[in-house]
């Protein structure tokens, strides 16, 4: 007893005149030779023995010399416990190290240099001290990374919580910055700072932030969080359009309407799986999964994703499918009455990866008049050429299947499509019209188009090939014209005599297409009293319409006004109208004999017939490819699609 008290009274004495200040030069020369950069202590220092503290206050740290900054740390007070033996062995032990307004500078230049790499020769061998555990008190570190182009500042606190769901998480942090030339800012807890070091070991982290224009919530663990490797967590994502995710994230998406996504993030190297995952785009809503792959040596990246969505929204597809474009070209008021849509593809985007993607739409809502019924797609983007095979909608009771192909290695992209309507019901055609109810029969028609441009209008104003038409053996109904509306019963009634139904014989259009000009090469439409013929053009390019049907009657009727019906004028706007020449001169000379005698008026307005059957066999022979469409067996067990209200 007598000798503990004797050393506690030593050790007593030794700590009261002991002057701690006089450790300032072994610590800083000690420091400085291990990392090969200057370490000053500006302050004073004091201490404990009972366990060994120290306090160094006013502490500079020098960066490397490359930095065009000469200090890399300034620490109002560092705190720590050193282990004395390990020290003696040439081991940097410490425990319990607490950080008070630490101001640190972290960077990385482009040639791969970072000033955390310590050595006189910048060894990436060399050794770091070894801690074992760590509290920060506002403290302010910046990021800046030449090689991820990253130029952040994070202000970190040690905020240790004794339960709850945070107690795992004892650092709250706040960041803002930018990253490839994207603002972003937010909030964070995470786990203990010191764990960072320990790969493989889950750290937990929950964020919310803001990249752009994107929102992003995240909520869960990484295996390394230094490399932001091995993620476990539930992602969110919301913003007004997830093209702007690139290049945040590096996957290349078309424009979209406001969106919002969460679903499990993991990811396992270069693998990264968003699976599952459910939200909504637009007016749609959306799940399924994504993978997305990092590329390695010679090997591009890929996305293979699978898109689900019960209710479909026409006017969000195409930001599924790929075909949104990026960027208006021109103003609206460029574009006033145009329907194809003049928006650039961004060629280069074509570039950043490749891609496999099928969406599966079990209902689509589309405007009343239009028939969509469902809709299965898939694309596929190999070495910037993307193909959609098929792009395939359930319409009026058959398909319309389309093969869209667009190879942007070259420029501009040169695209060619090839659509079929198959087996498409007359008396779905036209929802709206109730007497379609009433026709039956099918159509089928085959589009094939090719031509440069980097917009839809641009592909269709260049585009070459051909369009074929085909129905027959069907019936019209006489209530139709009821139900077209004014103009268009008048053009009917020009077209098709009497108020009852109309056997339709056969019918087929055939149009040749070059540079954007489709031309009329054979119309014809034969019932059983009428036949009509037509001739044309559809200008792709200028987007208007100029075609010219004639009525050819096959009996003898009265009170009969028939002449030539006129189609023309722009696609969203067309205009109808009979060529009156003709029937001013029945008209005219029915006033005249009308004043010599009643009777003598009908005269001119008795249809005496003459029109013969068309030769079907040779109509549809010329539309032969169409006619196989129209014969095509369908998909089955679809659901009717959705009216927008």
């Amino acid at each position: 007893m007598g000798a503990l008290a004797l050393l506690a009274g030593a050790l007593l004495g030794f700590t009261l005149v002991f002057d701690w200040n006089w450790l300032r030069g072994p610590i800083e020369r000690y420091v400085t030779k291990k990392t090969g950069r200057q370490f000053t202590i500006a302050g004073t220092i004091d201490g404990s023995v009972f366990p060994l503290t120290l306090r160094l206050r006013q502490v500079r740290f020098e960066n490397a010399p490359w930095s065009q900054e000469r200090q890399m740390a300034a620490i109002e007070q560092l705190e720590f416990r050193p282990r004395i033996w390990r020290l003696l062995k040439g081991d940097l032990v410490v425990d319990k190290v607490r950080v008070r307004s630490p101001d640190v500078l972290l960077e990385r230049i482009g040639d791969g240099k970072s000033n955390w790499v310590f050595g006189k020769s910048d060894d990436p061998d060399a050794k770091a001290p070894q801690i074992t555990s760590l509290a920060i008190d506002r403290g302010d570190i910046r990021v800046r990374d030449a090689m991820k182009e990253l130029d952040a500042r994070v202000q970190v606190a040690t905020d240790a919580q004794s339960g709850g769901p945070d107690a795992a998480m004892p650092t709250r942090i706040e960041f803002s910055g930018t990253y490839l030339k994207v603002p972003f800012d937010g909030v964070a807890r995470i786990g203990d700072l010191l764990t960072l070091q320990d790969a493989g070991k889950p750290y937990p982290v929950r964020a919310k932030g803001k990249f752009g224009e994107t929102r992003v919530e995240v909520d869960g663990t990484f295996a390394d969080a230094l490399r932001l490797d091995g993620i476990d967590a539930q992602l969110k994502l919301s913003g007004p359009d997830w093209s702007k995710l690139y290049p945040v994230i590096p996957v290349s998406l078309p424009r979209s309407p406001l969106y919002v996504l969460e679903g499990h993030m993991r990811n396992d190297g270069d693998r990264y799986a968003y699976d599952p995952f459910k939200g909504r785009i637009g007016d749609s809503d959306l799940s399924g999964s994504a993978i997305y792959t990092e590329g390695a040596t010679k090997r591009r990246p890929h996305l293979d994703a699978k898109f689900h969505s019960a209710v479909l929204d026409l006017k969000d597809l195409g930001p599924m499918i790929g075909l949104s474009p990026a960027l208006p070209t021109v103003s609206p008021t460029d574009r006033a009455g145009k329907v194809f849509p003049d928006e650039v593809f961004r060629v280069e985007r074509f570039d950043v990866m490749d891609a496999d993607v099928t969406l599966r739409a079990k209902q689509i809502r589309r405007p009343k008049g239009l028939a969509l019924e469902d809709m299965n797609a898939k694309l596929k983007l190999v070495d910037r050429v993307l193909t959609l095979d098929p792009l395939d909608f359930g319409f009026a009771g058959g398909n319309i299947v389309s093969i869209i192909r667009m190879n942007a290695q070259q420029d501009p992209i040169a695209s060619q499509a090839r659509i079929s309507l198959r087996a498409i019901k007359l008396e779905k055609l036209l929802p709206t019209v109730g007497a379609m109810k009433e026709s039956h029969g099918v159509l089928g028609a085959i589009i094939k188009l090719s031509g440069p441009g980097n917009s839809v209008a641009r592909m269709l104003g260049s585009a070459d090939g051909e369009a074929g038409f085909a129905t027959a053996d069907g019936v019209l109904s006489n209530l139709l014209i009821e139900y077209v509306g004014l103009d268009g019963g008048e053009i009917v009634k020009f077209l098709v005599k009497g108020d009852r139904n109309t056997h339709i014989r056969c019918g087929g259009a055939l149009f040749d297409v070059k540079d954007g000009i489709g031309t009329a090469a054979s119309v014809v439409f034969d019932t059983e009293d009428t036949r009509i013929e037509g001739y044309g053009t559809i200008d792709l390019k200028d987007e208007t319409l100029d075609l010219h049907l004639k009525p050819h009657p096959k009996d003898m009727s009265i009170l009969v006004l028939r002449g030539p019906v006129r189609m023309h004028g722009p696609f969203s706007n067309p205009g109808f109208s009979v060529q009156k020449k003709g029937l001013m001169k029945r008209a005219g000379a029915a006033v005249l004999l009308g004043l010599l005698n009643p009777l003598a008026a009908l005269l001119p307005l008795i249809e005496t017939g003459g029109g013969k059957d068309a030769n079907c066999a040779e109509v549809l022979g010329n539309v032969g490819s169409a006619v196989r469409e129209a014969e095509k067996p369908v998909r089955q067990n679809r659901v009717k699609g959705v009216d927008k209200k």
